[in-house]
């Protein structure tokens, strides 16, 4: 019989088997694909999923909250298994009408990286944001390159909040006062690395280290460096969360809290795999995370 169906070209109605045998796809959703860490995630998930010969559907958001909703409406409808979701810079909580569809359905909801703040048990796959940009701010300042900015993200995401929270703990541990001036909060792009190290750099005082909120800001703000101030790249640190395979491309001094994005992957797909034969285990993982460093101490000038 399957024989025959593959002959003629037949293709299964996965949305009509979801109806009666139980779906054996997971949607995910996420703010944006042309992003690195994004991508290796996605490869994780999709490596966990296909090992029990389940499917992976992506939806993109954009960062539009409204596209987020759809999307979401849109894989439960499906009938999807379960949803992976990293939500927008702008979603503080997710429509708790959506949740409650989601539970009364069956389907675990797994948040991953950016979280929302939605209560009672929220399944979430995080790193250890705080403590990743207090090691790697604290590891600039050891190096002699105390003068350190932030260009942050938003603060309405987890990451946002947290990042910035352990740089400004470094900062107070090394009996260093923040600067309200040079803490400029934006968005995770590029555009707002380059603009974020234009206004730092306009300052009367500039300065030694940036401590960046992603990866993609790092990538803008060193561009930015490239046009404005080239003669300083061998003078300022950039400090980022990043992947560690690619930061060898990199031609300046950097400090990177390298992203296990692949593991946090497998770890949402997997902790969906939980919640769909026990509901109430697994309700957070932490990852932890590691520094790589390419930084010449600071010789006093």
């Amino acid at each position: 019989m399957k024989l025959a169906a593959h002959e003629m070209g037949y293709l299964p109605n996965f949305l009509a088997r979801s109806l009666t045998t139980g779906s054996k796809v997971f949607g995910v959703v996420i703010p944006k694909v042309q992003h690195t860490f994004f991508a290796a995630v996605l490869a994780g998930i999709n490596s966990a999923v296909a090992a029990r010969d389940f499917e992976m559907v992506l939806g993109i958001s954009g960062e539009d909250p409204v596209v987020e909703r759809r999307h979401v409406e849109t894989f439960l409808s499906m009938r999807a298994a379960a949803l992976l979701i990293s939500v927008t810079e702008h979603t503080r909580a997710l429509d708790e009408q959506l949740c409650r569809s989601a539970a009364d359905n069956g389907v675990p909801l797994v948040f991953f990286d950016r979280v929302p703040t939605n209560p009672g048990g929220v399944k979430r796959v995080v790193m250890d944001d705080f403590g990743g940009a207090k090691a790697a701010v604290a590891a600039s300042i050891d190096h002699g390159y105390r003068r350190v900015a932030h260009l942050a993200g938003s603060s309405v995401t987890n990451i946002g909040r947290d990042r910035r929270a352990g740089y400004e703990a470094a900062l107070r541990e090394a009996g260093i006062a923040p600067r309200g001036e040079w803490i400029i909060e934006s968005r995770f792009d590029e555009q707002a690395g380059f603009d974020g190290f234009q206004k730092l750099w306009a300052q009367s005082e500039r300065p030694d280290a940036l401590f960046c909120a992603s990866f993609p800001v790092a990538l803008g703000a060193i561009h930015a460096l490239k046009v404005h101030a080239p003669e300083h790249l061998s003078k300022i640190v950039i400090i980022f969360f990043g992947l560690g395979d690619i930061v060898h491309l990199l031609d300046i001094q950097y400090i990177c809290v390298v992203q296990p994005a692949v593991e946090m992957g497998r770890a949402a797909a997997n902790m969906a795999f939980t919640a769909l034969a026990d509901p109430q285990r697994a309700t957070e993982q932490i990852l932890g995370l590691e520094i790589v460093c390419a930084v010449k101490p600071r010789t006093a000038s």
